[in-house]
């Protein structure tokens, strides 16, 4: 009795692996592809991220060589947003580090209730990620470029001055 128990339980685990209709292996096939998409466009701006940081950096010890050469002209110029940038640079690359050591490689024979809940988890996670990543990118060239322009327009009231 154990035995054909045991039989039966093993025949149900094969038949319940192997019960994969066509439209659900299409949906996971598509939508494990929709992860590795949105997963290559966060990849694809890490680079860029580690650019705007070194800008931030070199924007940063800008304004504090400036500022303490003329302190009264860039007294009211704070750099909080370019350190807000800076954090959320970290925090965006932080969160892609994240999510890859948690990512769990899509198994074709999972069970397909997993695998979709594994696949929508990771398409939520990613576009959220993404999401946070453009908004640092967006956040550190708007904070750059008006820190450039106030730095621009200051030192040539100083020439000008001379």
């Amino acid at each position: 009795m154990k035995k054909l128990v045991s039989c039966l339980a093993v025949a149900a685990v094969l038949l319940a692996g192997c019960g994969k209709t066509a439209d659900q292996k299409k949906l996971e096939t598509d939508l494990n592809n929709q992860v590795q998409k949105l997963h290559d466009v966060g990849m694809s701006k890490m680079s860029q991220l580690a650019d705007l940081s070194g800008q931030i950096d070199k924007a940063l010890a800008k304004h504090d060589s400036l500022a303490k050469t003329y302190p009264k002209l860039f007294a009211a110029h704070p750099t909080d947003d370019l350190k807000a940038a800076g954090e959320a640079i970290t925090s965006a690359k932080t969160s892609m580090d994240t999510w890859m050591k948690g990512y769990k490689k899509f198994d074709p024979e999972a069970l397909h209730e997993q695998n979709m809940a594994q696949l929508n988890k990771d398409v939520t996670d990613l576009t959220k990620l993404n999401g946070a990543i453009e908004s640092a990118v967006t956040g550190a060239t708007k904070a750059l470029d008006s820190h450039s322009a106030i730095a621009a327009e200051i030192l040539a009231k100083v020439i000008k001055k001379k």
